[in-house]
C-alpha cells in the first residue's frame, strides 16, 4: 500500500455549465453595453425635446402651422445615436395650457389649440415607428431594439406690470366672450400678434361660458371659475380687490354740447344727453347725468365723459375714439352702462361703481382697451385688452402676472 493518499481525478466543468456560464456573462454585457446605449439616446433625445419645446413655444402666438414647423426644424437639426431626429407635427407637437398652481398639462385639440399658453414635445425611438434603438448582444438572447422617448413642457409666463384687462369687482358673469391682448401704442391690432393678457378678475365667482380666456381668470378668495377655457393661471385672490373712486371734475366742456344741439341732432338739458343725429365733438372733459346714444358722436381729440345716470349706446350710436385708441376716451360712470354699438368700441372704461349691462351687441362687437367695473355682464363680445393703457392701481391682492409686460419662456417638464 502506498503511504501517500490517493488523489481522485479532477472532473471537467461540463458543457452545460459553459452554456449558462455563457449566457450570464452575455447577459452582463447586454446590461452594460446596450443600456449605456439606451441610456446615451435617451438624453439626446431630451436634449432634442427641450429644444424644440423652447423653439415651438416661442412662436404659440403666430399660428399653429408656424408652431408645429419650428418644432419639427429644430428636432431634425439635432441628432439621436447618430441619426437626425424626426417628430410627427399632428402627435408629437401637443397644444395645451399649464396651471402653474397644480403644475399640470391639459391638451387642447382642434381650433381650441389657438387658445394655448403652453407645448409639450415628445421625441422617440420606436419599434412601432420602425426606428428603436438596436441592442447588440441583447439580440442574442432575443432582444434585439428598445424603445427611448423624452418629452418636455415648456409654457409662456408673462410678468407683470399693470393690471388685469377686465373686472368685474363685485360680480363677474358672461358667455360667448373671448379675450385677448395687444399694445395700441405699439399700431393697430390687426398690425401685431395678439397677446394672452386678457385677464379676468372678481371678487366673486367668475362665470363665462362658452368662452376663451388668453389670460388668467382670478376669482375672489373661496370662490371659482366656470365654464371658460384658460389659457393661463385660475388662482384665486389673496385678499379683496378694490380701486380708489375716481373724482368726478368740477369743470367741465359741455358747451360743446351744446352747441350741437338741434331738432336734427338731440337735446342736452341738465346734464342729460340724447342723440338722434350725428354729431362732432372736439377733445375734452364731458359731465353727464345720463346719456342715450343713438347716433354717433365723433371726437376730434382726447376726450374724458364722466355720468352719474344711466349710459347708454344704441341703434346707430356709437362713440368715435380719436385716432382708435383707446387711451383717447376715458369713461367714468356710476350707473347702469348699455353698450350695443353699431361699431368697434376704443374705450378705457374706469367705472367702479358702474354696472356694465351689455347684453346684446351690435354687428361688430370687438371691444379694444380695458372694463373695470363694479358688475360684468358682457355677452358675444371679443375683447382686447389694451397693455398700454394705466391700471389703475389696483390694490394689492395677488394679482399675477399676465396683464402687460415682457414674456418669457419657462421648461416645466
Amino acid at each position: 500500500m502506498s503511504p501517500f493518499p490517493r488523489i481522485p481525478p479532477r472532473r471537467g466543468i461540463g458543457l452545460p455549465w459553459l452554456v449558462l456560464t455563457f449566457a450570464i456573462s452575455m447577459a452582463f454585457a447586454s446590461m452594460m453595453v446596450d443600456l449605456a446605449r439606451v441610456q446615451a439616446v435617451k438624453t439626446q433625445l431630451q436634449r432634442t425635446a427641450d429644444a424644440a419645446c423652447r423653439a415651438a413655444v416661442s412662436q404659440i402666438s403666430t399660428s399653429i402651422a408656424a408652431t408645429q414647423n419650428e418644432a419639427v426644424a429644430i428636432a431634425a437639426d439635432n441628432s439621436a445615436d447618430d441619426s437626425p431626429v424626426v417628430i410627427d407635427p399632428n402627435n408629437d407637437v401637443l397644444f395645451g395650457t399649464w396651471n402653474t398652481s397644480t403644475r399640470t398639462f391639459t391638451t387642447l385639440t382642434g381650433s381650441a389649440r389657438t387658445g394655448a399658453n403652453a407645448i409639450q414635445i415628445v421625441c422617440q425611438r420606436t419599434k412601432a415607428r420602425g426606428n428603436a434603438v438596436p441592442l447588440l448582444f441583447a439580440s442574442l438572447i432575443g432582444r434585439s431594439s428598445c424603445d427611448v422617448s423624452a418629452s418636455s413642457t415648456a409654457y409662456i409666463a408673462t410678468s407683470a406690470t399693470g393690471g388685469p384687462g377686465f373686472v368685474g369687482i363685485s360680480y363677474f358673469t358672461s358667455s360667448g366672450i373671448t379675450t385677448d391682448s395687444y399694445n395700441a401704442s405699439a399700431g393697430t391690432y390687426a398690425s401685431q400678434a395678439h397677446g394672452k393678457a386678457g385677464s379676468v378678475i372678481s371678487n366673486s365667482d367668475i362665470t363665462a361660458w362658452s368662452s376663451t380666456i388668453n389670460g388668467n381668470a382670478q376669482p375672489g378668495s373661496g370662490h371659482a371659475v366656470t365654464g371658460p377655457t384658460v389659457s393661463g393661471s385660475e388662482t384665486p385672490l389673496t385678499s379683496t380687490l378694490s380701486y380708489t373712486n375716481p373724482t368726478f371734475p368740477t369743470s367741465n366742456n359741455n358747451s360743446n354740447i351744446t352747441a350741437q344741439m338741434g331738432s336734427g341732432t338731440g337735446s342736452f338739458s341738465g346734464g342729460a344727453l340724447s342723440t338722434w343725429g350725428a354729431i362732432t365733438l372736439p377733445g375734452g372733459t364731458y359731465v353727464l347725468s345720463s346719456a342715450n346714444i343713438s347716433a354717433p358722436i365723433t371726437f376730434t381729440g382726447a376726450a374724458n365723459i364722466y355720468c352719474t345716470g344711466a349710459f347708454n349706446v344704441n341703434g346707430s350710436g356709437y362713440l368715435g375714439t380719436y385716432n382708435n385708441l383707446p387711451s383717447n376716451l376715458l369713461i367714468v360712470c356710476t350707473g347702469t352702462m348699455g353698450l350695443y354699438p353699431a361699431q368697434p368700441f376704443y374705450a378705457d372704461l374706469f367705472s367702479p361703481q358702474g354696472t356694465l349691462n351689455n347684453l346684446t351687441p351690435g354687428s361688430a362687437s370687438d371691444f379694444y382697451g380695458q372694463i373695470i367695473v363694479n358688475n360684468f355682464y358682457v355677452y358675444n363680445y371679443k375683447l382686447h385688452y389694451d397693455t398700454s393703457l394705466p391700471s389703475h392701481n389696483p390694490s394689492s391682492c395677488g394679482i399675477l402676472g399676465g396683464s402687460s409686460g415682457a414674456s418669457t419662456i419657462s421648461i416645466v417638464q
